[in-house]
């Protein structure tokens, strides 16, 4: 019984404290008291995901020239169609890359070095380009081997 008086006088205290607030704002806060932060604040900087030291970002450059992105081996309809579906395509993505006059392609060798070919579609005489080698616009140029060549010739 004494439980359920000094329940009642509390309740009874705290009454008038509870009549000052609305039912629908039990539960938040003054308006102004610690206002939300932007989705991304611009004083912060961005920071890239974590990597591996053998997976960084650098590329190997294999082959500059000032010419069209057209002069750099002869476009394949049947590789590129491979590479969109993902048959034939870089090991990993502008890992080693050719730089023209107006794009950047990633490389691989037929050999297999920089290459995922399990259908054996590679010859191992040629060097292929990759123009977005990672989607589905994919295109594959094809050209011999310069360095198998010159080493034929000697």
């Amino acid at each position: 019984m004494r439980r359920f008086a000094l329940a009642l006088s509390l309740l009874a205290l705290a009454s008038p404290v509870l009549a000052d607030v609305p039912r629908n704002a039990i539960g938040r806060t003054q308006p102004l008291h610690q206002a939300s932060k932007p989705a991304m604040p611009f004083e912060q900087a961005v920071v890239p995901p974590p990597m591996r030291p053998d997976e960084a970002p650098a590329s190997i450059l294999v082959r500059h020239t000032r010419e069209d992105m057209t002069k750099l081996g002869k476009l394949d309809r049947n590789l590129s169609q491979a590479c969109q579906l993902g048959v034939f395509r870089e090991l990993k993505p502008s890992k080693m890359i050719a730089v023209s006059k107006d794009a950047t392609l990633g490389v691989a060798f037929g050999h297999g070095l920089g290459l995922v070919d399990p259908k054996k579609l590679a010859d191992p005489s040629k060097v292929y380009y990759f123009y977005h080698g990672s989607t589905t616009l994919c295109l594959v140029r094809v050209e011999d081997n310069w360095n198998q060549a010159y080493a034929r010739s000697r």
